[in-house]
């Protein structure tokens, strides 16, 4: 497998891990999800995980994972529109809403969470009620397929982060955001007159507002040079129907997920690790007890994973 050369290396693209691997010399060959990714719509990439669940038992009815939705609701839906012609080929095959199941943020930043709207629009699901208690959901195993629902019983979008997002979302936006911009602005060469390809990570941020209940605040800085830049439009922020302290074991659309806090960049960062030995033809269904052991969970974890 090559590195990835021509117009795709700096435009966007989606890239199916199956096919486009690199740096791997292979992929695993049973898996029973596939692995997208959304390179080049915004300064950061979203990850789609299309499950193996399906609820008529086809491809167009196959549910999808998100993992960061991006800068705004308008890249999120030109990523969807990518993710669409890769996984069901003609305009004419694509379902009317994505059958989406799970958003994760693996941490604040506004372009890992601000296009959460445009996927939710885009949802056959409604989102799960934000969890506004302030404390953390207990670290377990979460399944989705099985618990997201609304009162009614209807399936919902379940939304995760950990728990010290929210805090991190209103202190980037406040206290540290006025050190954030100019250094971001010298960072990714924003005053630099000559032509530049993006912003070193991805397209540069344009013009979007960014908006709160009540909020909307202009960038400081505005792109300079050629590059692309992400599409203007409505940036904003869903608070997370499912926080966690430090690892949740997660199964949403048939897959199972570790989601490991891992503070780094930011004070809320995590990973999503799919295991193999979970994911594979004939894996285990589920976390078994001797796995949740080896996370330190408890037997009432356990129990709770069942």
């Amino acid at each position: 497998m090559t590195q990835p050369t021509g117009p795709e290396a700096s435009g966007p693209s989606v890239y199916h891990l199956r096919n486009q691997h690199w740096p791997l010399a292979q992929y695993p060959s049973d898996l029973q999800y596939e692995a997208y990714s959304a390179v080049g719509y915004d300064l950061a990439n979203s990850m789609l995980l299309l499950g193996h669940k399906t609820t008529n038992g086809t491809r167009k009815d196959r549910e999808w994972i998100i993992v960061d939705t991006l800068g705004s609701g308008d890249s999120a839906m030109e990523a969807i529109k990518a993710f669409k012609k890769q996984i069901y080929g003609a305009e004419s095959n694509w379902p009317a809403k994505i059958p989406l199941r799970a958003i994760i943020y693996t941490h604040n930043h506004i372009d890992h969470t601000a296009g959460v709207r445009g996927y939710l629009a885009a949802s056959d699901k409604p989102p799960c009620p934000s969890d506004y208690s302030g404390s953390a959901g207990p670290d377990r195993h979460f399944n989705v397929d099985k618990e997201a629902v609304l009162s009614t019983g209807a399936p919902c979008v379940a939304v995760i982060g950990q728990v010290n997002i929210n805090s991190a979302i209103v202190n980037t936006s406040t206290v540290v955001g006025s050190i954030i911009d100019p250094r971001s602005g010298y960072m990714y060469g924003n005053f630099v007159p000559a032509a530049h390809v993006n912003s070193g990570i991805g397209p540069q941020e344009g013009t979007t507002k960014i908006r709160a209940p009540s909020v909307q605040v202009e960038p400081k800085v505005p792109p300079v040079g050629p590059g692309p830049v992400h599409p203007d439009g409505a940036s904003s922020y869903y608070m997370p129907s499912r926080t966690f302290t430090q690892q949740l074991k997660v199964t949403a659309a048939g897959i199972h997920l570790q989601l490991i806090y891992t503070p780094s960049e930011t004070d809320d960062e995590i990973i999503a690790f799919v295991p193999d030995m979970h994911n594979g033809k004939g894996a285990a269904p589920k976390f078994d007890k001797k796995d949740c052991q080896r996370a330190g969970l408890t037997s009432d974890h356990h129990r709770a994973a069942g």
